[in-house]
């Protein structure tokens, strides 16, 4: 059994109810979580999810940011 037996699947499966729902406005459903969160994307593919893309987030403090801006 998973680590917190079903939890997360439970509450992704409560989370995704809302949109089918009856409402048939919607063809497609995307959900995203961290490539490090091993346990969600294991619940993501034992659903029925694939993934599409891959998202690369940056960051930067910002002290310093307008100096290195250039127009």
């Amino acid at each position: 059994m998973d680590r917190w037996h079903g939890l997360g699947r439970c509450l992704k499966a409560h989370t995704l109810r809302w949109p089918l729902a009856g409402r048939s406005e919607f063809e497609r459903i995307y959900t995203n979580t961290s490539a490090n969160n091993r346990h969600l994307m294991r619940v993501n593919e034992q659903i029925g999810f694939a993934v599409t893309r891959a998202l690369v987030a940056v960051n930067r403090d910002v002290d310093g940011l307008t100096s290195t801006l250039t127009t």
